[in-house]
């Protein structure tokens, strides 16, 4: 669970990277962010062209997508076994600039409703990435080499 928290972290961190334009995206978020990516690509099925699609920031409307999207919540520890986000709980471990992005994201998603647990996943990223665009971007590419 430990490297998968760290895979969080990493998404977290280069989202707020590429936020602040001219930061390079540290190896390490990476590494972490990769293999995080890949153990969930493989649990669904995901192709890596779906994968891109999502880096326009408009989500493809794929079902394995919406189970990709639950497996990296899952394994980053944000989406509890009710299916509930619990995303607040990032702030104990990020830090502190983050924490704004984090209570909006919180304020204005909350968890979203969905037929199954991939539904709700994919219909909660979707409000994220409404509310702050920039988390989806073609920036993260890095991801599928």
């Amino acid at each position: 669970m430990k490297s998968f928290t760290i895979g969080l972290i990493a998404l977290i961190m280069i989202s707020y990277i590429i936020q602040n334009e001219g930061f390079e995206v540290p190896e390490h978020f990476k590494k972490h962010a990769k293999k995080l990516h890949k153990r969930c690509q493989n649990q669904t099925n995901t192709s890596d062209d779906v994968i891109r699609a999502s880096f326009s920031g408009t989500l493809p409307q794929d079902d394995n997508f919406a189970c990709y999207i639950h497996c990296i919540f899952d394994m980053i520890g944000v989406i509890d076994e009710k299916n509930v986000m619990r995303l607040e709980s990032l702030t104990q471990v990020l830090p502190e600039e983050l924490h704004p992005m984090i209570t909006t994201l919180v304020e204005s998603c909350g968890t979203k409703d969905g037929d199954d647990k991939c539904k709700i996943a994919y219909n909660t990223l979707k409000c994220y990435v409404d509310v702050n665009p920039i988390m989806l971007s073609e920036k993260l590419h890095f991801i599928l080499d």
